[in-house]
Formats: structure tokens, C-alpha cells, sequence
């Protein structure tokens, strides 16, 4: 089975960035990325997933601030909490504290490469993805521009479907941050 491990907003910010998305991006819910995508044996239960991280996320609500848009690839349209931003450190913290837990705890399968983990990590929510491909304004021309203040509440894991970018992923555990 296939996990991934988010932060989510507040519910305000949640349902707005929710109005803004386009393409498979609605096939999931509005988060923020902690762990990407990992592959986990069946035996191993949601709660050992829970378990192993937990402690991470034994934290008060926090605010962050997201900016954008950014374009990945012409087919990904995100807002993104770019370093020295609101919320940075903190979000930056729980993917290490995160990773090393898992990796001390369970043997997990990365799926996707770690080009968003470790030193490259990305907090984002994404707005738009086309797997053909969506517009994306010359830079000189781009005129949106979306200041995101986003209050982090809970935690949750994600499960990936077994065709993610149709059917999407559901949250499968989700707690309040303290």
C-alpha cells in the first residue's frame, strides 16, 4: 500500500484553496506535503504508521505562508512555502523529524524520487495538474499573484488509490495538533 504524510489547513484556507483547484489536483485532499509518497508491506498496519511518527507531531497549531504560483514541469500549478517564509522552519523540521522516524521505525519503499525531500523539500499545496500539460504564462506576462496564510491544525496519513491520479487518495488517519 501506498502512504503519504500531510499537514492540513485550517478549514477557511481549505475550502478556498479547494475553489482554486483544477485537473487531478481535486482528486485530493488540500495539504501540505510532510512525507511523499511511500510504499509500506501490507502487514503494516495505518497504526503502525501513526505510531512511528506521533511523537513529530506532538506540536501546537502554527501559521505558514504559501506564495505563488509556481509551475512544475508545465503540468503543475502550486503555491509554495518558500525558505525564510512564515512557517518555513517549522514545516522544514517536521519532514526531517518525520523521515528519520520512519526510517528508524518501518522499512518503507520510497515510490516517488526525493526530489521534493530532504534538502530539496517543497511545501506546497497544488492548485492545478494536467498530465498533458496546463498553460503556463510567459514569466514577463504572469500577473496572478496569491499570498496564502494558512493556520496548520491537524496532521493526517494519506492512502493512495490504486490509480492516485483518478481516483485520488483518502485521509485514512487524521488528529489536531495540540
Amino acid at each position: 500500500m501506498y502512504f503519504a504524510i500531510a499537514v492540513l489547513p485550517d478549514e477557511y484556507t481549505g475550502v478556498w484553496v479547494g475553489r482554486q483547484r483544477k485537473g487531478i489536483a481535486c482528486n485530493f485532499p488540500v495539504h501540505i506535503t510532510i512525507k511523499g509518497r511511500f510504499r509500506i508491506p501490507d502487514e503494516i498496519s495505518v497504526d503502525c504508521i501513526v505510531k512511528a511518527v506521533e511523537e513529530v507531531f506532538n506540536l501546537k497549531s502554527f501559521q505558514a505562508t504559501l506564495s505563488g504560483p509556481h509551475y512544475i514541469d508545465s503540468k503543475i500549478r502550486w503555491i509554495e512555502c518558500k525558505n525564510k517564509l512564515d512557517g518555513f522552519a517549522s514545516l522544514n523540521r517536521l519532514h526531517q523529524n518525520c523521515i528519520n522516524k520512519l526510517d528508524e521505525s518501518l522499512e518503507i519503499e520510497s515510490f516517488v524520487p526525493s526530489t521534493f525531500e530532504l534538502d530539496g523539500f517543497r511545501p506546497h499545496m497544488t492548485l492545478d495538474w494536467e498530465e498533458n500539460g496546463i498553460f503556463v504564462p510567459d514569466k514577463s506576462k504572469i500577473t496572478e499573484h496569491i499570498v496564502v496564510r494558512v493556520i496548520i491544525e491537524k496532521w493526517a496519513v494519506l492512502q493512495y488509490t490504486d490509480d492516485a491520479r483518478r481516483r485520488g487518495v483518502t485521509t485514512v488517519f487524521e488528529k489536531n495538533l495540540l
